[in-house]
């Protein structure tokens, strides 16, 4: 069994106290193939310092002091500086969920293909997206990725993967790790384990505002990455997990390619009238101009037409799935009448059977305590021997009657 090196890489800026956390959480890794390269942006407390005091102890520790442009560029020189088979980036206040979760990733064979694997993490404190104490987010499909990210300390990287993908995209200052996975799922496997990989201490970077221009450029990037044809009706699907990105990347187009009509327009009628040109050719010019502008308005309503054409069968689709929902749970009231009066009706025996016996009980209670049953008359005695040698066997067939019933 071969055991290949881990990098864990680590960020870090004015964090003096917060690096010590996972410095001793890599520390304490059973698997010991591990090295632990931490990125300082040239911090102004003594955090430079406190890894300095580390690194006498732990030999698998590098430390890299200088200034940076912000998180993913120190993950950039985290990558040029890796030695090991494996990648993943943890936070300064970050730490593992156990000692023994890079062994038992290795246990599983996880590490033996090329692929990226990535697991949960458990949410401390509060974050716009999650709450504490959430465990995030399970198995990852198109569809979900679109919406939502994989936590990065989660994700272990092949070193091939990252050196066929390449740096992180520092022009998305918060969600660079974001468009980085999407790159990676468009050419490589992701194989998902249930096991929690790491705490991840809510506040940083990810946590804090957004990329207008993430988001921007994201129909765009989703077309370019996974090298798709936006005019490839096969995209329209409703079902397709590339139905959205696609769908904003044509209206986007759309714009684009009608705000640059009608400026050529505008030039072309400017133009027009400064050159003496006679009456029936500025027509039509002015008529084909027209025309074209027509044609991107047409393309642009077809589009909606057929967003509202999908939007009936989905809206059919939900009206079929309520009204089956409805027999339904009439059915099951019909059914819980039917059982309440069944029930109902062994009650109401129960109670009449029940005040009968009680009613003969008394009555031989009556007949023991006379005086002629006590005195044993001639002729009440046979009497009484009969009553006292059916009593038992009435009671037993009273309760046999009953637990037949029930």
């Amino acid at each position: 069994m071969t055991f290949p090196k881990i990098t864990i890489i680590t960020p870090v800026l004015n964090k003096e106290l917060a690096v010590k956390k996972v410095i001793r959480s890599v520390a304490a890794q059973s698997y010991r193939h591990v090295e632990h390269i931490i990125i300082n942006g040239a911090s102004s407390d003594q955090t430079a310092q406190a890894v300095q005091d580390f690194q006498e102890i732990y030999p698998h520790i590098r430390l890299l002091s200088e200034p940076d442009n912000g998180v993913y560029h120190a993950m950039n020189k985290g990558i040029d500086l890796c030695t090991g088979e494996w990648i993943i980036f943890m936070g300064a206040e970050d730490e593992f969920f156990d000692e023994e979760v890079l062994t038992d990733i290795h246990n599983r064979g996880l590490l033996e293909k090329e692929h990226v694997v990535y697991g949960n993490v458990i949410i401390k404190d509060d974050s716009p997206w999650a709450k504490d104490d959430t465990l995030y987010d399970g198995p990852f499909d198109l569809e979900k990725l679109f919406k939502r990210n994989i936590c990065h300390q989660s994700i272990l990287y092949p070193v091939s993967v990252v050196k066929e993908i390449g740096y992180y995209n520092e022009s998305y200052p918060v969600t660079a790790d974001w468009d980085y996975n999407i790159r990676c799922f468009a050419r490589y496997p992701f194989a998902y384990t249930d096991k929690v990989i790491s705490l991840f201490q809510s506040g940083g970077t990810s946590s804090q505002g957004s990329d207008d221009s993430f988001y921007e450029d994201l129909p765009g990037n989703v077309i370019r990455y996974f090298n798709l044809d936006p005019a490839d009706r096969l995209y329209y699907d409703f079902n397709s997990p590339f139905y959205g990105p696609v769908s904003r990347y044509r209206e986007s187009e759309l714009r684009r390619q009608r705000d640059e009509l009608m400026l050529i327009k505008g030039e072309y009628l400017q133009l027009l009238e400064k050159q003496d040109v006679n009456t029936a050719q500025k027509n039509k010019i002015k008529d084909q101009l027209t025309q074209t502008q027509f044609s991107a308005q047409a393309e642009s309503e077809e589009k909606i037409e057929h967003l509202k054409w999908v939007l009936l069968l989905k809206e059919r689709d939900f009206v079929r799935f309520r009204r089956n929902l409805e027999i339904t749970r009439q059915d099951a009231i019909k059914q819980k009448m039917k059982f309440s009066h069944l029930v109902d009706n062994y009650a109401l025996a129960y109670s009449d059977q029940k005040n009968r016996a009680d009613r003969y009980e008394r009555e031989l209670k009556d007949i023991k305590g006379s005086w002629a049953w006590k005195t044993g008359s001639f002729f009440l005695g046979p009497i009484r021997f009969v009553l006292d040698s059916l009593l038992p066997w009435f009671r037993k067939s009273f309760r046999h009657f009953f637990s037949h019933r029930q």
